[in-house]
């Protein structure tokens, strides 16, 4: 008795919502295709992904760990059983329609054919140019009717060939128009990397698209896994200079006119000097009025500087408040903490006369300070992100986790 073509449902359209960010993942490839969006606080998005063989298949989906129920059947195409008696006015349309009927029990257009506990998953395209032969032969079969009557149609040809030009071709042609889509809602947080599960199935049983072997060794079909990162901008690194007042005088002895004695004299006085800096700056949650304009961040890093013969250290520690124009240029008003070469011991001021019977070094004593700086810094990366835009990661499939 033949199998009824049956479409039981359809996949769920979702409407983006006006404004909402989306993400297009390529199911051929399992990688996204759109460039990564900028997630820095709960992001409500739209998933879609593309190329899905809706035809056949139903899909469903999985965020981290929450799974997702399927939200399609496929249509089912059936073959009509042997029929009683020959006739031959009619066995030249038998021919064909027995041709159609290999033709749709071929894995292209009946893919658990080879396998009813784990179909073949195969692509959109290919079932597409399968269905069109088809569709092909289907309109060719009035031409193979000749005297074939409902008088000597013992065989039952007639009904087979309209249930193929009704019945088969109305449903095919209906699981065609389907936008080829899947599409659904989730939300996304700041600073959190996402793996997205697609399970493909067939007549409720998931498609060799992904595989993995279970606890006996076999090879069963899984999840698809598509890694997908965000980009945040919560947290850039910037790198520059640093105006600071936080200075490296030198000492020395130097004979001046009129005196038998040397004098410490003091170099590198300055009121300010220059430094280099590598920031790390963390986005002020209440300071977003146009942050992609400008904002206000929390900045911290080394300050070094270079020179000096003073026994200090070059490295010490720059941190402030910046404001950022454009993601790009940070000003940074600060602190600029450091060790600072003050007076050797016994002087206390520039100029002082060295007395004859003191013929020892002239070391400064070094002590950690504070002064105020300014940086001036150019954002060079996300330090979240290696770059601005993310690739997903197709793999071999998960098993789904035991509940």
């Amino acid at each position: 008795m033949p199998l009824l073509l049956s479409i039981c449902g359809s996949l769920v359209w979702i409407v983006p919502l006006q404004g909402q960010q989306q993400v297009q993942i390529n199911w051929v490839t399992k990688k996204p295709v759109s460039p990564a969006i900028t997630v820095d606080k709960t992001t409500p998005i739209i998933v879609t992904i593309q190329n899905v063989n809706d035809i056949l298949y139903s899909y469903s989906e999985r965020v981290a760990a929450v799974p997702r129920a399927p939200v399609d059947i496929q249509p089912i195409i059936g073959r009509f059983g042997a029929a009683l008696g020959v006739v031959d006015p009619c066995k030249d349309l038998g021919d064909a329609l027995d041709q159609l009927d290999k033709l749709f029990s071929k894995p292209e257009l009946q893919p658990d054919v080879t396998n009813k506990s784990m179909p073949d998953s195969v692509p959109l395209e290919i079932t597409k140019a399968a269905y069109d032969e088809a569709k092909k032969q289907i309109g060719q079969l009035t031409s193979h009717v000749g005297g074939c009557t409902a008088a000597n149609d013992t065989k039952k040809t007639l009904a087979r060939m309209t249930f193929y030009t009704t019945t088969v071709q109305d449903d095919w042609d209906k699981a065609e128009q389907k936008p080829h889509t899947f599409t659904f809602s989730t939300t996304l947080e700041p600073l959190t990397d996402y793996s997205i599960f697609i399970l493909e199935q067939y007549k409720g049983h998931t498609t060799a698209a992904c595989t993995n072997k279970d606890d006996s060794g076999t090879t069963v079909g899984v999840e698809c896994e598509v890694v997908y990162t965000p980009v945040s901008t919560l947290i850039t690194a910037s790198g520059g200079f640093l105006i600071t007042q936080l200075t490296s005088p030198t000492y020395d002895r130097s004979n001046v006119p009129n005196s038998t004695n040397p004098v410490l004299t003091v170099a590198n006085n300055g009121p300010i000097r220059t430094a280099f800096t590598a920031l790390v700056n963390v986005r002020v949650p209440f300071c977003q009025a146009n942050d992609t304009t400008w904002g206000c961040a929390i900045s911290v890093g080394p300050a070094f500087t270079l020179g000096g013969n003073n026994n200090t250290t070059n490295i010490g520690l720059f941190t402030g408040i910046s404001l950022h124009l454009w993601r790009y240029l940070y000003i940074t008003p600060g602190v600029h903490i450091g060790q600072y070469p003050g007076f050797p011991a016994g002087f206390t001021q520039a100029n002082q006369s060295i007395p004859p019977s003191f013929t020892g070094k002239l070391d400064p004593i070094n002590r950690t300070t504070a002064r105020f700086a300014i940086g001036i810094t150019f954002k060079g990366w996300n330090l979240i992100n290696s770059s601005s835009t993310s690739q997903g990661t197709p793999t071999n499939g998960k098993p789904t986790p035991s509940k």
